[in-house]
């Protein structure tokens, strides 16, 4: 997060993928440093260059940006001295966080999954005039009063609610008696939950497939994106509820220049995405290997994949092609190289990021794209009969959502 050359090693973002509004920043750091103070956190942090002994000649020494010497200055005021309590329960949709430092109680509550058109309104049997709202720069917030209650509007910005006269008990309660309405934007006027990244990322045209074949995984797919229930070994993804793919789009989209077609669960009976046997839930039914129909001249293959409670090296399933001469050739999936847990958001070696976005239960999961070059001694005559995806039955639990294949010639 900052900007002095000197401190650039200690950046983690990866190309393209870093905010560039100081407000969304300073976001971004509020939270990091409020969860980790809920977490009891033990780290040392210093915004100011030369060492932990920082002074006020700030932009002589660092050029950090503004907002987030504001944003720390608020932080320190209001959490430094502060005891974490606990979460309070508003919503699903809406994380908040209790501390309180002496006889001061602080709220801190945000939609984590929601976008910058997302809102939740709670509305708390509490009189307004008990509580003050600050910002993360400290600026003073209105807080809403109708019809004898206080209504608070939560966004996906963190803030700081105060109370000075109001005990644990008491907030609690009115918490638990409080009205959530949330309202999501719809998808059609731009919030689209999640994106598909690299060059030319977003919905494909029919130019984009020119030369291209998309693999046919309806036959073979054997799970939807959303799955509405943990445990029950039916419904969708690796059968973990909420946590799942549900905001992934169907349809034809280009990520890093390549088409991919990602099938749709409502024309393909219920089904969107092969999924296929891991070490951590080996009790679902999920198949050891799948072959899939290919019988055209492919020169090379793209895969968008994933796995769940994936490991950081190993193997967590192969690629077998199967030539219509006979011929073989095997391409390993490798955590960490060209494939990783879908809920890790580093880079990889030999493969790319294709679409990130949240689900329920995260802010950001992900779908990695790999490239394979075929390797037959007949080169472009050879027919690619069909294609096997083979587990592991590691711990990772291999996904595969769509496969593209070019063409020879």
């Amino acid at each position: 997060m900052y900007r002095h050359p000197s401190h650039t090693r200690y950046v983690q973002y990866h190309p393209g993928e870093a905010p560039t509004d100081p407000l969304e920043q300073s976001q971004t750091y509020f939270k990091v440093l409020v969860v980790h103070k809920a977490e009891d956190v033990k780290y040392s942090f210093h915004i100011f260059h030369g060492g932990v002994e920082y002074t006020s000649h700030t932009g002589e020494y660092d050029e950090t940006p503004l907002a987030f010497l504001a944003t720390q200055a608020a932080l320190a005021k209001y959490l430094e001295e502060a005891d974490y309590l606990e979460d309070l329960k508003l919503h699903d949709d809406v994380q908040c966080f209790l501390f309180r430092s002496g006889k001061r109680l602080i709220l801190i509550p945000w939609g984590p999954m929601f976008l910058k058109h997302d809102c939740a309104v709670v509305s708390l049997l509490l009189p307004a005039d008990r509580f003050t709202a600050r910002d993360v720069f400290d600026n003073p917030l209105p807080v809403e009063s109708s019809n004898g209650e206080m209504r608070l509007t939560v966004t996906w910005e963190g803030f700081f609610l105060l109370t000075d006269s109001l005990s644990v008990d008491e907030l609690k309660a009115a918490v638990g008696k409080a009205r959530v309405s949330v309202h999501f934007a719809e998808e059609g006027g731009g919030a689209v939950r999640g994106q598909f990244v690299g060059e030319g990322a977003g919905p494909a045209k029919r130019s984009d497939w020119v030369g291209c074949h998309a693999v046919d995984l309806a036959a073979v797919a054997n799970r939807s994106f959303t799955d509405e229930t943990p445990a029950d070994g039916k419904g969708g993804w690796t059968d973990e509820g909420e946590n799942d793919m549900r905001f992934l789009p169907s349809g034809d989209w280009v990520a890093n220049g390549v088409p991919f077609h990602l099938l749709d669960s409502a024309k393909n009976d219920g089904k969107s995405c092969l999924i296929l046997r891991g070490g951590m839930n080996p009790n679902v039914p999920f198949p050891e290997r799948v072959p899939i129909p290919v019988g055209q001249r492919l020169s090379r293959l793209h895969f968008l994949h994933t796995s769940t409670w994936g490991t950081t090296s190993g193997d967590a399933f192969r690629y077998v092609l199967h030539y219509k001469d006979g011929f073989t050739e095997e391409v390993p999936v490798v955590m960490g190289r060209n494939c990783a847990d879908w809920w890790w958001l580093g880079s990889l070696p030999d493969a790319l990021t294709a679409w990130e976005g949240p689900n329920p239960v995260r802010e950001k999961v992900r779908l990695y794209q790999m490239t394979y070059e075929t390797n037959h001694p007949k080169g472009a005559q050879a027919v690619l009969e069909s294609l096997e995806v083979v587990s592991a039955c590691h711990r990772p639990i291999p996904v595969v959502v769509a496969i593209t294949g070019v063409y020879s010639n």
